[in-house]
């Protein structure tokens, strides 16, 4: 990619399809510098900076194509605006040996974009027809104490009565799982109970006394129902573009409940990866190595996945001791926080690449899977 139009090239993937479509079509036919100055900046201040339009502007006439074999009646007016056409085309033919590089990056952005485009949509799709083929598929795994566990699969649909369930049952785990990382957030950046909505409800106490003087047994009870209203209200609630499924991790005795991983899928992510958006045990299923079981459990329900993103609390170290053990390396997401994320300021950025370690790989080989012989609760 010429770095001509890389401060762009990134603007095409935000383009609508029938814009897209527009611009490949347009590449395709004789070369409107005025048309094409108005998809890149750079061309469009090459092109301003010329006398073309001005010219075109006196001859009345953008619209008219310039072309040698149109004809015209021969008077004054007319020759004056044939000199002033050709006048033009002479520009355009000058601005376009300054601008052919930027041609060709516009032409090769939009051919890498709809490459993209399609391994992604490709990529939708087998995520979606696999998880459908598995959805009355079980994983059987042992705990490092040797007790069997199940992992399985819900595909999130809050207007399913089914999943509107699960996800109530999930709300409990993710709240006394979460409480604590909260506590130590709002020790360390006391300024949450401001920028994060669910911590706003302290805001009072905070400031009232100081997050040194708080009472945690008391604060931490007073945090499960706006904690569990937010996993059931908001961190299910996908966007339009974006599929989401829960992988729960059960005893297989009892059918009980032990914690959930919960990821999802986006057109605007790269093909091959998905993102993790929620991971959590009960404070009683913790410390039995389930968390490495049920993500590496990712590589037994999508084979082919090629990177898993998560975000971790900066202040959870020992979940980043955690995470750093299965194989997930801190990176730096090129685009910035969206206004509405209100958490990933205090986050750092992680990722696992298949192609560079096989730890959750060896992980799910383990891993056995069997048909259900009850029907999920």
């Amino acid at each position: 990619m010429n770095k001509l139009c890389w401060s762009h090239s990134g603007g095409f993937k935000e383009l609508c399809d029938n814009l897209i479509n527009h611009i490949i079509l347009f590449l395709d036919k004789p070369i409107d510098i005025k048309a094409l100055s108005q998809t890149c900046k750079r061309l469009s201040t090459i092109v301003k900076n010329s006398p073309m339009y001005e010219l075109a502007k006196q001859s009345d006439h953008c619209s008219i194509p310039i072309n040698e074999d149109t004809e015209l009646p021969n008077n004054q007016n007319t020759r004056n605006r044939r000199h002033a056409l050709q006048q033009i085309k002479d520009c355009c033919s000058k601005t376009l040996k300054r601008s052919a590089i930027c041609i060709s990056s516009i032409s090769v952005t939009i051919l890498a974009l709809v490459l993209w485009r399609t391994k992604q949509s490709d990529w939708i799709t087998y995520i979606q027809q696999t998880m459908a083929s598995k959805k009355d598929v079980q994983f059987k795994a042992t705990d490092k104490f040797g007790k069997p566990v199940i992992f399985e699969s819900v595909k999130i649909d809050p207007q399913s009565p089914e999943c509107t369930k699960i996800i109530k049952s999930l709300s409990e785990i993710y709240a006394a799982a979460f409480i604590p990382t909260a506590k130590q957030l709002l020790i360390g950046y006391p300024e949450v109970v401001s920028t994060i909505s669910h911590f706003k409800p302290f805001e009072p106490i905070v400031k009232k006394q100081g997050v040194e003087h708080i009472n945690w047994p008391v604060a931490e009870e007073k945090m499960q129902a706006p904690f569990r209203k937010y996993f059931e209200t908001k961190e299910v609630v996908l966007p339009n573009d974006t599929s989401g499924w829960f992988i729960i991790a059960k005893n297989k005795a009892t059918a009980s409940l032990l914690g959930f991983l919960q990821f999802s899928v986006s057109s605007s992510k790269e093909p091959g990866s998905i993102n993790i958006d929620n991971f959590a045990f009960g404070p009683d299923s913790q410390h039995r190595g389930l968390g490495k079981l049920i993500m590496s459990s990712i590589f037994k329900f999508l084979p082919d996945t090629k990177k898993i993103y998560l975000r971790v609390l900066k202040t959870n170290t020992i979940a980043q001791k955690a995470y750093a053990s299965y194989g997930f390396r801190e990176y730096t997401p090129q685009q910035k926080y969206a206004p509405e994320d209100e958490v990933g300021p205090y986050t750092f950025s992680l990722v696992y690449k298949a192609d560079k370690t096989q730890s959750l790989q060896k992980i799910a080989d383990t891993l056995v899977q069997e048909k259900p012989t009850t029907q999920k609760n």
